[in-house]
């Protein structure tokens, strides 16, 4: 779960993460078509990797699995994972369903970096969007104190 709140990743591009992927002096994800996956704008991407994920790669030792991917397993083991971490954490409606996707963190990323001022042609770029009106449409949210700080700002200017 660091990859994908750290990096924006889709579910897809993460399994398809092979160490051969992960440049730990650069501080890179390589994020590539393969035989097996094509990223979902068919562009291969470079996505810093915060302290966070290095860390927790480094935990994962390479070779340790003696496979080339990172997470080794199949998309639908992956969410089955997933949805038993969110039941012992609690994580559940009073229905026991889960309350988060996957695709949260990736939504989550993109809005942290919003919030830290990040321009959102830099945030399409790190997220793999083809265009930058999906990045603002569906992952750029505004929460009401966005809306208090924007009343400020506007009537700072008629101070």
């Amino acid at each position: 779960m660091t990859i994908a709140h750290y990096t924006g990743l889709r579910r897809g591009e993460i399994l398809s993460l092979e160490w051969a992927d992960v440049d730990f002096e650069g501080n890179l994800l390589r994020v590539c078509n393969k035989d097996d996956h094509l990223t979902k704008s068919r562009k291969n991407r470079r996505v810093p990797m915060a302290p966070q994920v290095i860390e927790a790669l480094k935990k994962l030792e390479p070779g340790r699995f003696k496979d080339r991917y990172i997470l080794y397993m199949n998309p639908t083991r992956f969410e089955m994972d997933f949805r038993s971490i969110q039941k012992v954490a609690g994580l559940v409606d009073d229905n026991n369903h889960n309350i988060y996707k996957l695709h949260d963190f990736r939504v989550t990323c993109a809005t942290n970096m919003q919030c830290q001022g990040v321009p959102v042609k830099v945030c399409q770029k790190i997220l793999g969007h083809a265009d930058m009106a999906t990045t603002a449409k569906y992952y750029l949210g505004a929460d009401e104190q966005d809306l208090k700080d924007a009343i400020k700002k506007v009537a700072a200017i008629n101070a």
